[in-house]
C-alpha cells in the first residue's frame, strides 16, 4: 500500500519558451508531468482497449504544464517515492457559462496496475471527497468507464441519466455533497 499521499495543487509556472535551451534542466512541472503520466499510461493500457480508442483516452487525460494553472492533483507514492497513483479534478466548466467552484469535475483517478486493488484509489477517491467538503463544494461529477461504476459507486457516486455519452463509453456519475444545492 502508498506509504503516503502527497497534495500538489501548484506545481510551478510553465516556462514561457518556445524551446527549451540546450542542456536546461527540465522544470519540477515537467518532471512531475512526466511521472503523472506514466501512471496514466500504465493504468490506460491496462484497460486494454482498442488502439484508436487507447490514443483517444490518453489525449484527454495525459497532463501538459498549463494544466496545473486550473487542476488540482492528489499523487500516491509509493515508499520509494515513486508516483503509483493520482487524483485529479477541477472546477467544472459549463459552455457559455462562468466556472462554478461549488461543482467539482473530478478528472481523473487512476492507479498503477502493480497498485490495484490495495485501496490506493479508494484512499485517494475519500480524500477528494473531503477536499471538496471541506472547501465548501456540493457537487462531484465524473465520467468513468463502465467496469469503473461500482467502485465509484461505492464512494456515493450515483449514475445520472443523460443523453451525452463521451465516445460511447464513458458514463456519467455525480456525488452530491452536504454543502448547498447545485
Amino acid at each position: 500500500m502508498a506509504e503516503s499521499l502527497l497534495h500538489s495543487p501548484s506545481l510551478g509556472v510553465p516556462s514561457r519558451r518556445a524551446k527549451p535551451e540546450r542542456g536546461a534542466q527540465p522544470t519540477a512541472t515537467a518532471i512531475r508531468c512526466h511521472a503523472l503520466n506514466g501512471v496514466v499510461e500504465r493504468s490506460v493500457r491496462d484497460l486494454r482497449l482498442a488502439p484508436r480508442m487507447e490514443r483517444a483516452v490518453l489525449d484527454t487525460l495525459r497532463f501538459s504544464e498549463p494544466d496545473f494553472h486550473n487542476v488540482t492533483v492528489l499523487e500516491a507514492r509509493s515508499r520509494t517515492g515513486s508516483t503509483i497513483a493520482l487524483a485529479a479534478w477541477e472546477p467544472l466548466v459549463e459552455t457559455g457559462e462562468a466556472d462554478d467552484p461549488r461543482i467539482l469535475m473530478l478528472r481523473c483517478v487512476c492507479v498503477d496496475p502493480d497498485w490495484q486493488e490495495c485501496g490506493v484509489g479508494s484512499s485517494l477517491v475519500e480524500n477528494v471527497i473531503q477536499t471538496a467538503d471541506e472547501r465548501g463544494v456540493s457537487l462531484i461529477v465524473t465520467y468513468a468507464w463502465p467496469s469503473a461504476g461500482a467502485f465509484f459507486e461505492r464512494h456515493g457516486f450515483r449514475p445520472v441519466p443523460s443523453d451525452r455519452k463521451l465516445s460511447g463509453h464513458f458514463r456519467p456519475l455525480a456525488l452530491r455533497l452536504a454543502n448547498g444545492s447545485a
